[in-house]
């Protein structure tokens, strides 16, 4: 039917059922795009429970004794969506059951609306989404690069932190809107601007040069290949998820980015649009982010630095800045021997809710402090938990 159709799968298991339908919902492969629904469940053991990733509906009658809603809900602390709903209507007639609570008898329209009201909001839950930090594969082949994605609807905005042909540090974008399945493409850009502690900082004075193209082909959530030809030079590149803590799962946002709680996108200066020209990725892993900073340096050429900032405190971010350099973007074999990174000062991140940041970061001995916010450029934005 998938394969026809091309639509998410809902497995919907009632009474006896449930277990046989959480079964299956763990043993599918995690890339498929299949949602669980358990209606009046039985008890799940909880070490079942815990291995559901699918986007999970729990619907019972809270006139019914023989469910377990409460404590399978519960333990589904991996699912990346998840709702429980108690329903009161109907008349509790028979129906073939001791209790026709059980089977929802007379509460058909109800019943219904409910179970199709969770399908039609998060049958977008399944539309994969790249957003993240991405780099080499295999995983550490190349340490010493990236690629950020900030994935909103059918557009993703990339960040590729590199390096020049000297070995200084260089960072190009590609706006890459969705050309084909799985498929996005677009132009490359380096940028010149303000020094990063230019107080006010003028974004009239960011100047953009095209000096390539840009193709991103993925296989699955976590692997795909990065083509690219800057400067008349083409290369590609396999490429994975850089993977140092729990994933979260990133899709379009159904409700206010301010009650997020997981800070993973792209970040520029607040107001929004106030700084245009430099900006921040934040990759939030479990208790952990890493940020790369697209600025320029004292000559007003492109510069980046990044962070390894770990959770100090609620809401709380603190980690060492470094500036790195290292081989060519075009270096073959690219040898992460190569790299050098030298401490240059530090950063502190703290979050006044999901939308919302103080940038705190101190750079040579220069110290100043930014607001910062989301970049939206394909509303209402992603969300990650």
């Amino acid at each position: 039917m998938r394969a026809r159709d091309n639509v998410p799968t809902w497995i919907i298991g009632e009474s006896y059922a449930t277990l046989p339908a959480v079964t299956t919902a763990i043993k599918l492969p995690s890339d498929d795009p299949v949602g669980l629904i358990l209606v009046s469940p039985q008890s799940v053991p909880v070490s079942q429970a815990t291995k559901i990733t699918r986007p999970t509906f729990v619907l019972y009658h809270v006139l019914d004794p023989a469910q377990s809603a409460a404590s399978v809900f519960a333990n589904l602390t991996s699912a990346p969506v998840k709702k429980v709903l108690g329903l009161s209507g109907g008349n509790g007639a028979s129906c073939g059951e001791a209790d026709g609570y059980h089977t929802f008898s007379g509460d058909d329209a109800e019943f219904a609306a409910a179970i199709a009201g969770f399908i039609d909001n998060y049958n977008n839950a399944f539309t994969l989404n790249y957003e993240g930090l991405w780099w080499a594969a295999p995983a550490g082949s190349e340490s010493g690069w990236g690629i950020n994605f900030a994935h909103q609807g059918d557009t993703i905005f990339a960040s590729w932190f590199t390096y020049d042909l000297t070995g200084k540090g260089l960072w190009l974008v590609m706006t890459a809107p969705k050309t084909a399945p799985n498929t996005y493409s677009g132009a490359l850009y380096t940028t010149t601007g303000p020094v990063f502690n230019a107080a006010p900082f003028n974004p009239a004075q960011v100047t953009a040069t095209q000096v390539g193209n840009g193709t991103l082909t993925f296989n699955d959530a976590n692997d795909g290949d990065f083509t690219y030809t800057v400067n008349g030079i083409a290369q590609n590149k396999a490429i994975t998820r850089q993977v140092f803590g729990r994933l979260p799962n990133c899709a379009t946002a159904t409700g206010s980015l301010a009650v997020a709680t997981n800070y993973q996108d792209l970040w520029w200066a607040a107001p929004a649009g106030s700084e245009s020209g430099w900006g921040i990725n934040l990759t939030h892993q479990g208790d952990m982010i890493f940020a790369t900073w697209f600025t320029y340096d004292v000559d007003h050429s492109p510069m980046w630095l990044v962070v390894t900032a770990p959770k100090t405190a609620p809401g709380v971010y603190s980690g060492t800045l470094y500036r790195t350099t290292g081989p060519a973007f075009n270096a073959l074999p690219f040898n992460p021997a190569n790299v050098l990174p030298a401490a240059v000062g530090s950063a502190t991140f703290t979050f006044i809710d999901g939308n919302a940041a103080n940038f705190a970061y101190t750079v040579n001995g220069v110290s100043q402090n930014k607001p910062i916010t989301r970049e939206i450029f394909n509303p209402p934005g992603t969300i990650c938990q």
